[in-house]
């Protein structure tokens, strides 16, 4: 499919506003922090709009990913300040010392309790640091991602201990 199939004009007033791909041809492209985007021109009243135009990326001040984030956390029922925090946190919290790791995983509900939600926190005990969350399904791979984001973040310090409650089957 063609990127400029799906892009319609936008401007008021203009014949062809609201028809996706027709009259519509590529006109160059921008940048942004994401990545390149296709600028688009109408060919009726000449003006330009990009591919994100009337889609939820339209106007980000951010990366697709870190919108893509924020709305995965939202749909998951965190508050706007859990989110603002968790963001705080993958930017601001790096380079400290992994000595000692606290894992845990935590069940809560979200709405009612048909719809659980669960939350793996890290601890990096020596220094009482809360090193990382991921927020989801109680899963192998969020039980990983929880991990593998705080040592990338954080620095090894020799063998570090992590402590965990999982128990393996015998």
């Amino acid at each position: 499919m063609n990127p400029v199939d799906g892009v319609a004009c936008a401007r008021r007033g203009c014949d062809n506003r609201g028809k996706p791909g027709l009259n519509i041809v590529g006109y160059g492209s921008f940048a942004t922090k994401s990545g390149r985007r296709q600028r688009c021109r109408c060919t009726v009243c000449r003006g330009t709009v990009s591919t994100n135009t009337g889609t939820a990326y339209s106007g980000l001040r951010c990366t697709r990913r870190e919108f893509e984030q924020v709305a995965s956390l939202r749909v998951e029922g965190v508050s706007l300040s859990a989110t603002a925090a968790t963001r705080f946190n993958d930017r601001m919290v790096r380079g400290f010392d992994l000595i000692e790791l606290q894992a845990d995983e935590l069940c809560t509900f979200v709405g009612n309790k048909n719809t659980t939600v669960w939350l793996f926190a890290t601890i990096e005990v020596s220094s009482r640091l809360w090193a990382g969350s991921v927020l989801g399904r109680r899963s192998d791979h969020n039980a990983r991602a929880v991990v593998n984001d705080v040592a990338r973040r954080g620095r090894v310090v020799g063998c570090p201990l992590i402590a965990t409650d999982v128990r393996t089957a015998a």
